[in-house]
């Protein structure tokens, strides 16, 4: 029997590491992201729910979930690791303010660029209703726009 040894350089294993390491989540809250289902050169955030936080939003819950705003509503969604990808824990302290901006979004309508699933997680775990894809596209689009004049001029 012959065993086939595999070899990683340093740039594979940190991104091993670093894939490991997004995977981790203790008890808190989390800002979290994954490929959008529709569009997956587009990331879908949410924020998850993980250990005794689990019965401020709901006393049934016995398992961490991921809340998450799609143009149909605000779901609680069993969290799964393989999907999501941890981006920031919210500190402890600032969980009661986190607890109280759900309960504000949650009748707050889909829109794509003004309150999308990014406007709702980010506000929810920082207070800055912000989506940084859509501050992106806006901003490569005027790029874009001004390009165009320029080239139009000439």
């Amino acid at each position: 029997m012959q065993v086939q040894l595999t070899f990683f350089n340093a740039q594979q294993i940190n991104n091993i590491i670093r894939i490991i390491h997004s995977h981790q989540f203790n008890e808190g809250i989390y800002l979290v992201k994954r490929k959008s289902v529709y569009t997956p050169v587009i990331e879908h955030y949410g924020f998850a729910v993980v250990g005794k936080y689990l019965k401020y939003f709901d006393s049934s819950w016995n398992e961490p979930r991921v809340i998450h705003k799609t143009n149909i509503g605000i779901h609680a969604d069993s969290f799964n690791l393989l999907y999501w990808e941890k981006v920031e824990k919210i500190s402890e302290t600032n969980i009661p303010q986190a607890i109280i901006r759900t309960r504000i979004s949650v009748g707050n309508a889909y829109n794509l660029l003004l309150d999308n699933c990014e406007h709702f997680a980010r506000f929810v775990t920082t207070g800055k209703k912000e989506s940084l894809q859509v501050q992106n596209v806006v901003g490569f689009g005027l790029i874009g726009w001004l390009a165009y004049l320029c080239l139009k001029d000439n």
